[in-house]
């Protein structure tokens, strides 16, 4: 083994002839070595002063660098891939920015807040797509169909079992509400009345009568009360809408999806 020490002797160089490798100590304890294979320890890590570059690759192909204001990752050539069980971009802060989980989902954050993230079937937005007229405003549509048949001889409103519920993604978004609901009467006449409610609200009402077959008939007359109704409920909790029904003539019976029809109820939350 070879040895260089300094004048001061608070640095010595070791030449190991049996290994080929250096080694550097300070005060007698080693803090860095070089082996035969070119690698390089450290116990104090590598300090490099502004655009001092610690450079990668045969043609310099990766330059890490601080600028004397900006840090700086540079790859003139190939692509730079990050890999890892879990990969999370944010700020000195703490706060998430990026999040790319493996198995799962990318998220993306503003100030903290998710505002973006792919599932399994598509992404999942939280809040409006702000200027996004090429998008279209559709954010979400839910669909209920009442197949079961229901019956009334009352002249005061009761649920038909046309309903669904949506959850707004925000205040301000419009629930257009589309409903086909199927009804039948019979006999020599009868009539229908119809109203649209939100939670217990009624927001729209809707009559469509019937003049029935004619004297002594017993089979059904049946008709459709089709509409639409935009609304603005102002809510992002979850909002029931459904449709009730009664007879226009006392002791008339009024059903509804008979005879393998089935009433149906669209909701689609359109962004402001």
């Amino acid at each position: 083994m070879s040895t260089i020490k300094s004048s001061s002797e608070n640095l010595t160089l070791n030449a190991d002839g049996a290994n080929n490798d250096i080694k550097f100590q300070s005060n007698g304890s080693e803090v860095a070595q070089i082996d035969q294979a070119g690698v390089i320890s450290s116990t104090g890590g590598s300090t490099h002063a502004d655009n001092i570059k610690a450079k990668f690759g045969t043609g310099n192909d990766l330059e890490v660098y601080h600028d004397g204001s900006h840090n700086r990752l540079q790859c003139p050539t190939g692509e730079l891939k990050l890999r890892a069980s879990a990969v999370r971009l944010g700020s000195v802060a703490g706060e998430n920015g990026i999040n790319m989980v493996g198995d799962g989902a990318v998220e993306l954050y503003h100030n903290n807040a998710l505002k973006l993230a792919t599932t399994a079937t598509g992404v999942t937005v939280t809040g409006a797509i702000g200027g996004a007229s090429n998008l279209g405003k559709v954010l979400q549509v839910i669909n209920a169909v009442d197949a079961s048949e229901t019956a009334t001889s009352s002249t005061s409103f009761a649920d038909t079992g046309l309903t669904a519920a949506i959850t707004p993604s925000a205040s301000s978004s419009k629930i257009l509400v589309m409903i086909g609901l199927h009804f039948a009467t019979v006999g020599s006449q009868g009539g229908v009345g119809s109203r649209l409610l939100r939670g217990s609200s009624v927001i729209r009402s809707a009559s469509d009568k019937s003049d029935g077959h004619g004297a002594g008939e017993t089979s059904h007359h049946e008709a459709w009360i089709a509409f639409s109704y935009l609304d603005s409920p102002n809510t992002t909790n979850a909002t029931t809408y459904k449709m009730q029904a009664k007879t226009n003539i006392s002791g008339q019976a009024v059903y509804t999806s008979v005879d393998n029809n089935v009433s149906t109820i669209t909701l689609m939350e359109i962004g402001a």
